[in-house]
């Protein structure tokens, strides 16, 4: 009896190990972009990240990252924050050659990401006064939030198409630039 359990608990361990260690090529290669692109938005834009994780089961259908931001923004600061944040996790995606056949659809697009970027003070309280709490982009939208203290409950402001908040956030870099010249 007791032979026999060591046994499976002997099997059991070398599976659990096994598996573990046995993940498919691209869930490495999505690890391997990922963390670079998180030191780049951490120096870039003070991001801190928080959380990830994805959609792996077959192929690479989701990739997800969460930030902390500790400032805050308008509409029009978040937005253009967003948009800086997911339009060089697209190109990274979409130029690693060995990534390739392992996308669910390429080239990926907005509807295989969700950032998300919480803006919080510096006593880790949600962000509230004048400010977006939470920005999200995912399902080739973005989503705007404020947190509500009372209700205890994120309340949407605004939710928008991805291209659209890609137009305006670049629309407005380019007025910036133009200003600046």
């Amino acid at each position: 009896m007791i032979k026999t359990l060591v046994s499976s608990l002997f099997i059991f361990a070398l599976l659990s190990t096994v598996s573990v260690h046995a993940s498919p090529p691209y869930v490495k290669y999505v690890k391997q972009i990922t963390s670079k692109y998180k030191k780049d938005v951490k120096k870039k834009h003070q991001l801190y990240c928080i959380g990830g994780g994805g959609g792996f089961f077959k192929d690479v259908e989701q990739v997800a990252l969460f930030f902390a931001a500790y400032r805050k923004a308008s509409i029009e600061e978040a937005r253009e924050l967003g948009v800086s944040v997911v339009e060089p996790l697209l190109q990274k995606i979409n130029e690693e050659e060995k990534l390739r056949p392992y996308l669910r659809e390429y080239p990926f697009n907005c509807n295989g990401i969700h950032i998300a970027i919480t803006f919080f003070q510096n006593n880790n309280r949600y962000e509230t006064n004048g400010s977006i709490t939470n920005i999200s982009v995912a399902n080739n939208k973005v989503y705007y939030e404020i947190y509500n203290y009372e209700t205890e409950k994120f309340e949407t402001l605004l939710v928008e198409p991805y291209d659209k908040a890609r137009e305006f956030a670049l629309s407005a870099k380019s007025e910036q630039d133009n200003n600046a010249n």
